[in-house]
């Protein structure tokens, strides 16, 4: 009898821990970290997918003078603080790059996700037709900086730029 009350006891504790967790952790912006670059403020706004782990799902926007904002969803980072490498390509647009995806923006201010895969549909023949193709990512010409955790675990993320 006392042991199946110990259990029980121990159970509640255990599941009352994990609600406060939760709540603490609930779905909500984690940080906004930013940079100006070329007249351009670029901002990534993090805000918490899951209320144990460390996964986020990420806006872009990005604001330019005499244009309205862009606003892209980036895809979700399910790594717990995505490095996003920056760069100026040869074009004289800006990438941001991470292992999920890379997304272009224009000088204008303007935002686009550049598209990595290939997707086809399989027609009644059997044979298949490509509905998008992937494109080339733009090559570097200068790096520029990077959004991460500064030096790793217990420091901010944030805007670092290149040295």
């Amino acid at each position: 009898m006392f042991n199946l009350a110990f259990f029980c006891g121990l159970a509640l504790g255990a599941v009352s821990i994990i609600r406060t967790i939760v709540e603490q952790r609930q779905i909500r912006t984690i940080d906004v970290s930013g940079a100006d670059i070329d007249g351009l403020n670029i901002r990534i706004d993090r805000t918490s997918a899951h209320p144990l782990l460390a996964e986020f799902t990420r806006t872009l926007t990005v604001n330019a003078k005499r244009r309205a904002m862009a606003v892209l969803e980036m895809d979700k980072d399910s790594g717990g603080g995505q490095r996003v490498d920056v760069c100026k390509t040869t074009e004289g647009r800006i990438l941001l790059s991470d292992r999920f995806g890379n997304y272009l923006i224009h000088p204008d201010g303007s935002v686009r996700r550049i598209v990595d895969a290939y997707v086809a549909q399989v027609l009644p023949d059997g044979t298949t037709e490509p509905l998008v193709t992937p494109e080339m990512k733009p090559a570097c010409l200068t790096k520029l900086g990077v959004f991460d955790q500064g030096g790793g675990p217990g420091y901010d993320y944030g805007f670092q730029p290149e040295r």
